[in-house]
């Protein structure tokens, strides 16, 4: 009983580790494409406003607008892609193999519970069917040891 109650609590604290780091990666992520739309923001005001007016010194103006429009949303593009390659997973990946294996041994205790339980039901159903019988001997034995093993947890 007390490795079913260590793997739970293992379960539940990798989970909890794994949604901390994930929210700490959307938060991340957040803040960078908030920023990267601030600076598109800002750039596309005032980058805009005097490349424009440079650009237009030397070029036509529809085709200084242009390219000032074109640098404008190649820099948003770029920081939103940044964001967009933040991951958890390379973080997470050793808690995840912790709750792995805690799982594989929960799955192991309640099959060996389960194996003990049915060990039990046949001693009693062999009691109950031949009650003095010597056959009994070996199948009182699991009996014992799983009242024993109640007894102590």
């Amino acid at each position: 009983m007390n490795r079913i109650s260590r793997s739970v609590s293992l379960i539940i604290r990798s989970e909890r580790l794994m949604a901390e780091r994930r929210m700490a990666v959307i938060g991340k992520q957040a803040g960078l494409l908030a920023f990267g739309i601030l600076v598109a923001g800002i750039g596309v005001v005032m980058l805009t406003a005097s490349a424009y007016l440079a650009l237009a010194e030397w070029l036509s103006q529809p085709l200084a607008a242009l390219i000032v429009s074109l640098v404008d949303f190649t820099l948003a593009g770029a920081l939103v892609m940044i964001a967009s390659k933040q991951s958890a997973e390379d973080e997470i990946k050793p808690v995840m193999e912790l709750r792995d294996m805690a799982m594989d041994d929960l799955d192991q205790e309640f099959q060996i519970a389960t194996q003990e339980v049915r060990a039990v039901i046949d001693g009693v159903r062999a009691l109950g069917q031949n009650p003095m019988g010597l056959g009994n001997v070996g199948m009182i034995a699991p009996l014992i040891t799983a009242l024993l093993e109640a007894l102590r947890k």
